[in-house]
């Protein structure tokens, strides 16, 4: 657990880097997101299904994804915001360790459970690996429309 000092400081971090990121976030990114969630999601997909035609709704859920967020992957993704990319901005919230079997072996992947910056990072990360990939490389490829929620 971070003592309160690291709590503070990433709790900072993620008010000062959420207002940063946010005005990249696509639409179609609900989770975490002032003024967005679960409810949002719902009205978003209703309107949906009530507007137009739909032919297909596939539904997701990533198994484990807050503890599998590969720590290279995020450092990566980091970059695109930060203006120094030796330093990036998300690097001493990934890279804390877990303690197991009384050692804190090198953490490679996931978020730490409880960081106020876990959420920022899981989308910091959906919306390259995701919410781009499919407006960029999956849209343009449909004989039809397609969104996402």
């Amino acid at each position: 657990m971070p003592n309160v000092a690291d709590r503070a400081l990433q709790r900072c971090a993620t008010e000062v880097l959420g207002a940063i990121y946010e005005q990249d976030f696509l639409p179609g990114s609900c989770g975490g997101r002032p003024g967005r969630g679960a409810h949002h999601a719902l009205a978003t997909l209703d309107e949906f299904m009530a507007r137009k035609r739909v032919g297909w709704a596939l539904e997701a859920d990533l198994k484990n994804f807050f503890g599998s967020l590969d720590h290279r992957w995020m450092m990566r993704f980091s970059e695109h915001w930060a203006e120094d990319p030796t330093a990036p901005p998300s690097h001493p919230a990934v890279v804390v360790g877990v303690l197991k079997g009384g050692q804190i072996p090198a953490s490679t992947e996931g978020t730490p459970q409880g960081s106020s910056i876990r959420v920022l990072l899981r989308n910091v990360c959906l919306h390259y690996a995701l919410d781009l990939w499919f407006t960029k490389a999956i849209q343009p490829k449909l004989c039809g429309e397609g969104s996402y929620v």
